[in-house]
């Protein structure tokens, strides 16, 4: 899900002491983007559909013509924040979310931006990792093969 308009969850966590103190705070956030939410179907299994899937959504964000792009990630969630570290993302903050009192929300968190440019311009990476996840799997498919036919389960 893309949000293209202010309040911006990832911005709501953030400590108000790093919001007065980062010039990046300064910007309109009429020029902010954030995904909010990304859920891959079950069905998308293999390298090249989660690929197809990803260049989807990094044409969306270019084409919403937005200058940031927000990021926001669990710290214990390694998967989104090496994804995030393909956007080669400026951290605005990582640590404790700024909640009110009685909410519940990660332990530990980052919040960091890249603009739509910089995205875009990573695609070599993204096409590495593409390469990388098509090695895995038949990797992982050459040993389970090879489990089977050992008969270990």
């Amino acid at each position: 899900m893309l949000v293209s308009k202010p309040q911006f969850r990832s911005l709501l966590f953030v400590p108000d002491s790093i919001k007065s103190s980062s010039k990046f705070f300064k910007n309109d956030t009429y020029e902010m983007l954030e995904v909010n939410g990304v859920w891959l179907s079950p069905a998308i299994k293999t390298p090249k559909m989660q690929y197809k899937f990803w260049m989807k959504l990094l044409l969306d964000i270019f084409l919403t013509k937005k200058k940031y792009l927000l990021l926001m990630s669990n710290l214990k969630n390694k998967n989104i924040g090496y994804l995030h570290s393909l956007a080669n993302p400026e951290i605005l903050y990582e640590g404790s979310p700024n909640l009110m009192a009685g909410e519940k929300s990660h332990e530990m968190i980052r919040v960091g931006y890249t603009t739509r440019w910089r995205a875009v311009l990573n695609l070599p990476k993204y096409w590495l990792e593409l390469k990388s996840r098509e090695r895995r799997a038949r990797n992982f498919a050459k040993q389970r093969q090879f489990s089977r036919s050992l008969g270990i389960s």
